[in-house]
């Protein structure tokens, strides 16, 4: 199935202008980071893609049919899942009956069918906490639920917003283990961060925000090269 391209996409919020002429292009079976400071934009154009912000402008193709516009309901149907920044879990029900809720048929031309087992497989620490409530997680396993159920839809992309953020550095080991993993199995990946180091260990090419505006898209080692960028857009270096 090919990727998703994202063309001249502007976004507002009201009459805030968010996103300027924004431009991407995953290509299929790859894992692509988007990487900015707070505030960049990231989390918009993840929204965006998913139909969470409606754009004013640019176009979103998926498998070379426009998804700009589509309702979220309608883009997730097509094989999109997304994962929030904010770990949105059901806090009542158990870490087995979350991931059921997030449970749909599987299209044809998806080859890993996701099922509870497969994901405790991906993620052994939930299947040892099948029977808790979500309330009773750590930020790390919450996560980790929240991928899990968003995988159960059996998606061919998968849209991360900041997976690692806040997290202890055993857990961001653990999940960049858990998302090569899934680069393995041929899903798309397409993930927004501020962690370099993270980000650098699990994608394949980069593109940096900084204002709503896409300042560079490369390699890592290219970015690694240039200090000055790193600094300017990343504060590091």
């Amino acid at each position: 199935m090919p990727g998703l391209k994202v063309r001249d996409l502007h976004t507002y919020y009201g009459t805030s202008h968010i996103l300027f002429d924004v431009s991407l292009e995953i290509e299929d079976r790859s894992t692509v980071c988007l990487l900015g400071r707070n505030g960049a934009g990231k989390t918009t154009t993840l929204k965006s893609i998913m139909g969470l912000a409606t754009p004013r402008s640019g176009a979103i193709l998926l498998d070379d049919l426009e998804i700009g516009g589509k309702s979220p309901v309608d883009i997730a149907r097509l094989g999109v899942g997304y994962v929030p920044e904010e770990r949105i879990i059901f806090p009542d029900l158990t870490v087995r009956e979350n991931l059921e809720v997030g449970e749909k048929t599987a299209p044809s031309y998806v080859v890993e069918r996701w099922s509870v087992d497969a994901i405790y497989g991906l993620f052994p620490m939930l299947e040892a906490l099948d029977g808790r409530v979500g309330a009773y997680l750590s930020g790390g396993e919450q996560q980790m639920l929240s991928i899990g159920r968003t995988l159960m839809g059996n998606p061919s992309l998968l849209l991360l917003d900041e997976p690692v953020e806040g997290l202890a550095p055993a857990v961001v080991s653990a999940l960049s283990t858990q998302i090569n993993r899934l680069k393995k199995m041929g899903l798309t990946i397409l993930f927004s961060e501020q962690n370099l180091a993270f980000s650098e260990a699990i994608a394949d090419r980069v593109f940096i925000i900084e204002s709503g505006r896409i300042k560079y898209e490369g390699t890592f080692a290219d970015l690694n090269a240039d200090a000055g960028l790193k600094h300017r857009y990343l504060a590091v270096g």
